[in-house]
């Protein structure tokens, strides 16, 4: 849920063209029984009730899957496939292009590649004006940046930027910037690792924040 949640804010939250929460009890399902009920018609193409744009929707989706499942090679060349299978379509409407050029920097920012997901950001800037793509480019920067141990600059720029109470993974990104930069005492991010919703957050996070708490028990 709070993937989908996180994908669904990325999208324009409730204003967005899609509804990522939706897919929720579906991914469950499949998680829990190995099987989606749709999915073959899906990658066969014969039903006729689900447009081209849901088809691209859902498989950006399945390739967010496998980038929390740290499958990133598996992501890169799904995505490589959906480009493949939906490029008439992209052609005709560019910004169907976005979940994937974000799925695209989350695989680099991970890889703490700060300059491929740079250069993605950028094309992302040039072509859409929706704040919450904007957004979520400049929270994958920061994270980079934190996982490269450049500590002002991931700051900087997550500093920029406003959570919202809901937003609990970027909050916790923006306080271990605060306090790997030295802006904030570790103290704070020691009481926010001991709330009851902390175990919910996402790995990566934590294991950042992991690292911050360590370094500075050392310092």
């Amino acid at each position: 849920h709070a993937e989908m949640k996180a994908t669904q804010d990325e999208q324009g939250g409730v204003d967005a063209d899609v509804d990522c929460l939706f897919e929720v009890p579906l991914m469950l399902a499949t998680a829990l029984c190995g099987y989606r009920h749709d999915e073959a018609a899906l990658l066969s193409g014969e039903t006729q009730q689900v447009s081209e744009a849901r088809l691209l929707h859902v498989y950006a989706l399945k390739a967010r899957s496998l980038i929390s499942a740290a499958e990133y090679d598996a992501a890169l060349e799904g995505l490589l496939q959906i480009r493949g299978a939906t490029a008439d379509l992209i052609a005709q409407n560019a910004s169907l292009e976005l979940p994937l050029l974000l799925a695209e920097a989350r695989i680099a920012a991970l890889q703490s590649k700060g300059e491929e997901v740079h250069v993605i950001c950028r094309n992302i800037a040039a072509r859409e004006n929706s704040l919450a793509a904007k957004n979520a480019c400049l929270y994958l920067r920061g994270f980079a940046l934190l996982k490269d141990q450049k500590y002002p600059e991931a700051a900087k720029v997550l500093n920029a930027l406003r959570a919202e109470p809901r937003e609990i993974d970027n909050r916790l990104l923006k306080l271990t910037a605060a306090v790997a930069a030295r802006q904030l005492p570790v103290s704070k991010l020691r009481k926010y690792s001991q709330r009851a919703s902390y175990r919910y957050q996402a790995k990566v996070l934590r294991d950042l924040a992991a690292a911050v708490l360590a370094a500075g028990d050392k310092n």
